[in-house]
């Protein structure tokens, strides 16, 4: 292929177009349409509000239905980087790595605090209510910028399926696993 006066080959061709794809994609989108990132579902309900950032001030991240004070579990395995209350509501964020957070707020009670090592599916705390609704709020950010949860919370996660499981080995855990 011959653009502006340049020869490409087919392997400079395929790698200048996936450059420009992931130039243009904001990371949210690239995010989305991959299984990069199981998330665990922290509780057992439905989405009740999704991911809108750009709607009446934003929506940071998804409410999952949760009968006032039932169990709320880490989607993920890490460290807690923050336990503690955000404009009046408990909240937990994980660090699953180093350029990831995962958030879970609207917590009536929390069962881990901050520097503490949790592993996906541990308990963190109780769920609470926001504005009248029994629900969990769970955010996930990348590089400090909020992306939708949602398509992580759909990945299969089973032992049948590896796939997103494979990603999320923590450096810590795969130390761990080395020294054995």
């Amino acid at each position: 292929m011959v653009v502006n006066g340049y020869r490409f080959g087919p392997v400079a061709w395929w790698a200048a177009l996936l450059a420009v794809v992931l130039l243009v994609l904001p990371s949210s989108a690239w995010a989305a349409s991959s299984c990069d990132l199981a998330l665990t579902p922290p509780v057992p309900g439905e989405t009740v509000r999704r991911f809108s950032p750009a709607y009446e001030g934003g929506h940071w991240g998804v409410d999952l239905a949760s009968p006032w004070g039932g169990t709320v579990r880490a989607p993920v395995s890490g460290t807690v980087t923050f336990a503690g209350r955000v404009a009046g509501r408990m909240s937990v964020t994980i660090a699953p790595a180093e350029r990831l957070r995962v958030s879970l707020s609207y917590l009536s009670q929390l069962w881990v605090s901050t520097g503490q090592w949790v592993e996906v599916g541990g308990a963190l705390g109780r769920s609470g209510m926001d504005g009248g609704l029994p629900a969990v709020h769970l955010s996930l950010r990348i590089d400090g910028r909020y992306v939708d949860p949602e398509p992580g919370l759909a990945c299969d996660t089973s032992t049948d399926n590896l796939w997103g499981r494979l990603r999320l080995v923590s450096t810590r855990r795969a130390a761990r696993q080395r020294l054995r």
